[in-house]
């Protein structure tokens, strides 16, 4: 199945809105974190997809491998997310917060990147689930078939 328009576009904000605040910030190491925060929560929500519809299946064994993955994850995506969202939020509610400029902005870059990366990779997750993406061979355990369908019991 070709790639959507939708997807394509919202990546390619993405990556203009990560060009352009290197570009104003010149702050290379929040570029860099920036560009992590695409595949990590892409990833983080593939995994979530697929535990969620794992979980609606009959198939338990099949779901703890869906769960390693998703929890996997989601700590790791946790961190980022702390240290650019939850901390800088922290700081502005403090008063003996270290003087950073564009705080604010760098936080909601994040958060706009995030959700661009998660929102994604939930829906690519699922076009998999449903056979709608064709994988190769060794991937085929991520299609739902038999006792893996969401309802089967």
């Amino acid at each position: 199945m070709k790639s959507k328009p939708i997807v394509r576009l919202m990546f390619l904000i993405a990556f203009v809105v990560i060009a352009v605040q290197h570009l104003f910030l010149r702050d290379m190491t929040f570029t860099w974190i920036l560009l992590a925060l695409i595949p990590i929560p892409f990833i983080q929500n593939m995994f979530f997809t697929w535990v969620s519809r794992s979980r609606q299946g009959g198939d338990p064994d099949h779901h703890r491998y869906a769960a390693w993955g998703s929890n996997g994850v989601w700590a790791i995506a946790q961190a980022f997310v702390a240290a650019n969202i939850y901390v800088p939020v922290m700081y502005l509610m403090s008063d003996d917060a270290p003087d950073e400029q564009y705080r604010i902005l760098k936080m909601l870059l994040s958060i706009l990147i995030y959700s661009i990366a998660t929102t994604e990779g939930s829906v690519f997750m699922m076009k998999i689930r449903l056979g709608w993406i064709k994988l190769p061979k060794f991937l085929s355990f991520l299609e739902e078939t038999g006792k893996k369908q969401v309802g089967k019991r």
